[in-house]
């Protein structure tokens, strides 16, 4: 934390010294320099840049008047903070209106840190307020700069849109000549898009006189452009245009609209008053009243005033007992141009102000008002209460005592007795140090002889304090610890001539303190060592207190946070509205926060998640106070959460691309999950299913053995594979163990319909080849693709198809549809193709693929798409790898045998042809040779 620049313009280095250690005892991280004279204090305005001037209001060379006139010659901003030990009212007056922004009474000085605190936030409000104005002058200047500038074209047109002069900038800006773009209408330059714009904004023009609009245009080369258009109407039903060509420039206007923005809403949340009028003056010149232009919202509140009841009105219309102290004053404002702070109290509204007035322009006068009703309430409180403090100082139980120079009592008063047991008389015949042990009467002689140099310095400060605490005996023998506070009492030269002091019994408090930081040590050493952020805050959710894991976790170390942010600031833009409106809800009940899941912004932007848990700090009346919790990171709790959801979704997906049934038992046979394929096949829905004994939907004839077969992959630990016929469909089944520490938990089980390849089988054990298909019950090799990435995750049983173990598969970062054979890879990839082109979602196809041994195998390949990106490309499918080389083989081969048949059909039935064919000629022969025929030929 940057220290506070502090310089002290103070003749008594008593004072001075006294001064620091308060401020340090309240916690204020300071650097203090002191100064006597004049050229000294110039110096260190220069180069020490003091935060607060602290100034003694009587010195012999130099006083506190003179260094406040220099201190705001040289900053009017910086804070000036009067000390004085008179208590002459006329000189606080005197002080305060020469612009201090302080008085204390040197025997008050416990004031000073509550005044530097003061001043500074005033300096910081203050130097706020000054750097809007400056923000808004510069915001305005290259505002008019820019306007200024800027290339401007100018167009005529008359009644109907047409063009009837343009400058050369305008020319220059639409690409055309001159004579191309005269008697043209404006929907030359207008693309077909925005000609009904342009005519709603014409009519505008001719209708009201006058329009505004950005939007764009056409060049004649057909470059599009944005043109900011300023319309107003001419004698003559004419209408002239302003252009400007803001393509480029849109940006920078608009953040230049965001800048004033953010001026307005600087200046409309203020926190003082703001308001601007005009003054009025009668024919001698002279103010006679003014009126008001605008006011923000503060000054409504501050003053009462109503915006809508004001504007327009004169201070004497709407205030008509207004002095005439605050017309005159404002009057010399506008019509010098000389600022004026002011500060007075207002009948009309029977409060004080202090009011800073200036003139934006000549005839006006802006003023920032600051209520400061309040502070002069304070004041006068401060002022009574310090005169009731000093009636019940006399009365105080508190021990209140003089000492001489040798430490002997010449008064002490009677609660001397409730504070060590001794009475009056018998300590007025006591040396001081007779109840003292050895260490106090050593602290003691080491702080009198320190005061006692200082003394003969003649620089000390005769009023100045010192406090000590210290241990004492009481009269039973015990030990007591006591605070003491004592000043010398002097003669008419200043000479010490003896002690006065009160002392008070601080023995609880002392035990109470050594208790609360043990306590508050054993409590921050818990909070340091976990790994949640242990927070306060207040009612308005300003950090109070963060424990410093909140380095690691927030990315804030906790400086950053403390007095400085609201818990609100962390949460992300896009949420923060929602929390804001749930928690303050929960505050104003007062509810506790538990396993809050909420999104924070860390330092650096990183998003984490955490969970919040807190309880309300209420105050004895039960009223809250603030809350009290801690944020544990559960980012990578939440990650894994959305992981496994993701994981389960893919699994699910993978099971309904499936065509076979797939389903997950206990180990009593109740449905724990299943795909859509299994709940057909058993005639059912699955959340009908789900929960009951799946062997009540299985036909009796195959329940027992199914029974036994679950019963042995349990009983084994190890998968089971068996195939029987239910209503008249064959099934190959598969029953793999699930574990959980090796105890088998459930089953997974697997049914593939494999009634074709048996029917398949039959009908090629019955041709006349008596061709044998060893079909041996197939199992389905699943995959899941990444169509983006191409990456492709297999199971065990798509490897083993491709004549690889999984394992070796997996490093081998083989891409799916590898080693298709030449024959089918240019149609395959072409179907695939024409799959994804056509953005379809199911697929089939059969193809020949190189196993690792070298063996074509032909695959039946079925897919779904299961995720599709925006423009509804599938970029994810899953599906089904299916080995059918012997189903391909067996047709193949009946193919052959059929076509072997045909070929010997047509050979017998050839002879046959050419035997009548001989036949025919031979009767033909014997005809010609006059015979009879031999043959008899039948006509088929």
């Amino acid at each position: 934390m940057e220290k506070l620049r502090l310089v002290f313009v103070e003749d008594t280095k008593v004072d001075y010294e006294l001064a620091v250690k308060i401020l340090l005892a309240e916690g204020l991280h300071v650097e203090a320099i002191i100064v006597e004279d004049e050229a000294s204090f110039r110096t260190c305005l220069i180069d020490f840049r003091p935060n607060v001037v602290i100034a003694d209001y009587f010195m012999p060379t130099f006083n506190g008047l003179a260094a406040l006139q220099i201190a705001k010659k040289f900053d009017p901003l910086l804070p000036v903070i009067i000390t004085t030990g008179s208590r002459n009212e006329e000189i606080a007056v005197n002080c305060i209106r020469s612009g201090a922004d302080d008085y204390i009474l040197k025997e008050n000085m416990k004031r000073l840190p509550f005044a530097v605190r003061e001043s500074i936030a005033k300096n910081v409000v203050a130097k706020e307020k000054a750097n809007a104005i400056e923000e808004l002058r510069r915001s305005e200047s290259k505002f008019r700069s820019y306007i200024n500038h800027a290339p401007e074209g100018i167009i005529i047109l008359d009644e109907q849109g047409v063009f009837l002069e343009a400058n050369d900038a305008a020319v220059l800006m639409s690409g055309y000549e001159t004579n191309e773009l005269l008697n043209q209408h404006y929907d030359l330059l207008l693309p077909s898009g925005s000609k009904d714009i342009g005519k709603q904004h014409f009519n505008i023009l001719t209708e009201t006189g006058e329009v505004f609009v950005e939007m764009q245009i056409r060049r004649k080369d057909k470059q599009l452009r944005w043109w900011a258009f300023k319309g107003v109407k001419l004698p003559g039903d004419r209408f002239m245009c302003f252009i400007s060509d803001i393509s480029e420039k849109k940006d920078a206007i608009q953040v230049l609209a965001n800048s004033e923005m953010k001026y307005k809403k600087l200046i409309s949340g203020m926190l003082q008053g703001l308001c601007l009028h005009e003054i009025i003056q009668n024919k001698q010149g002279e103010v006679v009243d003014y009126r008001f232009l605008d006011m923000n919202n503060s000054f409504e509140q501050i003053t009462g005033l109503q915006r809508k009841d004001c504007i327009g009105k004169t201070v004497l219309e709407v205030l008509p007992r207004t002095e005439k102290y605050w017309i005159e004053n404002y009057g010399k404002v506008a019509l010098s141009g000389k600022p004026m702070h002011l500060e007075n109290y207002s009948v009309e509204f029977d409060k004080y102000f202090d009011v800073m007035a200036y003139s934006p322009q000549s005839g006006q006068f802006a003023t920032i008002v600051t209520d400061i009703t309040e502070k002069k309430r304070i004041e006068n409180e401060l002022r009574l209460s310090e005169e009731k403090y000093r009636i019940m100082a006399e009365k105080s139980t508190d021990v209140l005592f003089t000492l001489d120079m040798n430490l002997y009592y010449t008064y002490i008063s009677p609660a001397i007795e409730r504070l060590n047991g001794y009475s009056v008389e018998e300590s007025m015949n006591q040396h001081l140090f007779q109840v003292m042990p050895p260490e106090s009467v050593k602290l003691i002689k080491g702080i009198l002889a320190e005061q006692l140099a200082m003394e003969q310095t003649g620089e000390a400060d005769p009023d100045r304090v010192a406090h000590v605490e210290f241990e004492e005996y009481h009269k039973n023998g015990s030990l007591i610890y006591v605070e003491s506070s004592v000043r010398f009492l002097r003669n008419e030269k200043l000479e010490a001539t003896g002690i006065i002091g009160v002392t008070r019994d601080i023995t609880d408090r002392n035990e109470l303190e050594k208790a609360l930081k043990k306590n508050e040590a054993r409590f921050r050493q818990v909070i340091e060592q976990i790994q949640a952020v242990v927070w306060e805050i207040d009612k308005e959710g300003l950090y109070t207190f963060v424990s410093p894991i909140a380095t690691e976790v927030y990315g804030y170390a906790p400086e950053e946070l403390v007095g400085k942010k609201y818990f609100f600031d962390l949460f992300p833009p896009e949420l923060k509205e929602e929390y804001c409106e749930e928690i303050f809800n929960d505050f104003l009940y007062q509810r506790y926060f538990t396993n809050f899941v909420n999104q924070i912004v860390k330092k650096g932007g990183e998003k984490i998640w955490v969970t919040t848990n807190a309880a309300p700090i209420l105050d004895e009346k039960g009223q809250l106070v603030g809350y009290r919790g801690s944020d544990q990171d559960v980012t990578d709790r939440l990650i894994a959460e959305k992981e496994l959801i993701d994981s389960e979704a893919k699994l699910r997906a993978i099971l309904n691309a499936s065509q076979e049934s797939v389903l997950m038992l206990d180990t009593t046979g109740k449905l724990l999950d299943a795909n859509n394929v299994f709940a057909k096949r058993l005639n059912t829905t699955l959340d009908e299913a789900i929960g009951k004994d799946v062997f009540d939907y299985l036909p009796p004839e195959v329940v027992p053995n199914r029974r036994a077969r679950m019963k042995e992959a349990i009983n084994r630990k190890k998968p089971v594979q068996f195939e029987d016929c239910r209503s008249g469909r064959w099934m190959m089944n598969y029953i793999y163990p699930v574990f959980r520490e090796n105890e088998v938990i459930s089953v997974a089980i697997y049914g593939h319909d494999i009634t074709k390849d048996k029917e398949a089988a039959d009908a090629l054990k019955e041709s006349e080849l008596r061709l044998r298909l060893a079909m041996e019950a197939s199992q389905l090799g699943l995959f899941d693709l990444d169509i983006k990435s191409g990456v492709v995750l297999v199971n065990e049983q798509y490897a083993h198809i491709l004549g690889y173990e999984l394992p070796e598969y997996q490093a081998q970062n083989i891409q799916w549809l590898q080693n298709i054979h030449p024959d089918d890879s240019r149609a395959i990839q072409a179907y695939f193709a024409q799959f994804l082109s056509t953005k379809g979602s199911n697929f089939r196809f059969e193809y020949r693929q190189t196993t690792l041994q070298g063996e074509i195998v032909w695959i039946d390949t079925q897919g779904s798409a299961v995720d599709w990106d925006e423009h509804g490309n599938p970029t994810r499918i899953v599906g089904t790898h299916r080995n059918i080389t012997q189903t391909k083989l067996a047709e193949a081969e009946l193919k052959r045998k059929m076509e072997e048949l045909e070929r010997f059909n047509n050979l017998t039935v050839g002879r046959e042809l050419k035997m009548i064919a001989l036949k025919s000629e031979i009767n033909e022969l014997l005809k010609m040779m006059g015979q009879n025929e031999r043959y008899r030929i039948v006509d088929n």
